[in-house]
């Protein structure tokens, strides 16, 4: 994570806070997810381990390139690992989805170009 601030300055508002992040790392990550059964689940669709809510979606949609649901969820840091599965549960369905930690569209333009 890159900082902005000057943690050699002297005392100011929010230092301490910031150290204290700055020390243990956040606790949350924003992560690309895929779904490839179902429907993509609604924004705020909960998270879960245990059957306890630890994350949630951000936002999601069909990708017809992806031939699946794609999406932006905040997890716990520790899963934020390429291919890491985690479930989602929104209306009743529970669904099974992987981290993506590469970028969705294409950079380079090669479908574009094909």
């Amino acid at each position: 994570m890159s900082w902005m601030v000057k943690f050699d300055k002297p005392d100011f508002l929010g230092r301490r806070s910031l150290l204290d992040l700055h020390e243990r790392g956040p606790l949350e990550r924003l992560v690309g997810f895929t779904i490839e059964r179902g429907d993509p689940p609604p924004e705020g669709a909960a998270i879960v381990e245990a059957d306890r809510p630890v994350g949630r979606v951000c936002s999601s949609r069909w990708s017809a390139v992806q031939k699946a649901g794609i999406g932006m969820a905040w997890i716990p840091a520790a899963w934020a690992e390429d291919g890491r599965s985690f479930e989602i549960v929104y209306d009743g369905h529970r669904a099974t989805a992987r981290v993506t930690l590469k970028p969705f569209y294409d950079p380079e333009g090669r479908k574009l170009r094909s």
